[in-house]
């Protein structure tokens, strides 16, 4: 078992006219090794405004910032597992394979 924490806090409220929310968040979790653990930084802001009755006005912003720390390896178990899906695949020469 590895250990994992997390918090959030969160702030909504408002007017009739206008509305709020925000919330933070922060995760931690450390890896099978010591040396391996993630910290996960969260940002959810909302705000709403209606000028008129006819016209509502929206702004969403979500956003994180993930630090992962992990060793530096050469090609092994580790950076077998680093390689996403999503990633495209590159020669030494950087054409796409």
């Amino acid at each position: 078992n590895t250990p994992l924490t997390g918090h959030n806090l969160s702030l909504s409220g408002g007017t009739a006219g206008a509305t709020y929310f925000v919330g933070l968040g922060y995760l931690y979790q450390q890896g099978l090794l010591k040396s391996i653990n993630n910290n996960r930084y969260n940002l959810v802001a909302n705000l709403q405004i209606t000028p008129t009755k006819t016209t509502t006005v929206a702004l969403t912003l979500n956003g994180f910032n993930s630090v992962i720390q992990r060793p530096q390896t050469d090609f092994s178990l580790f950076s077998t597992n680093l390689w996403r899906p999503t990633s495209a695949l590159q020669f030494s020469n950087g054409l796409l394979a």
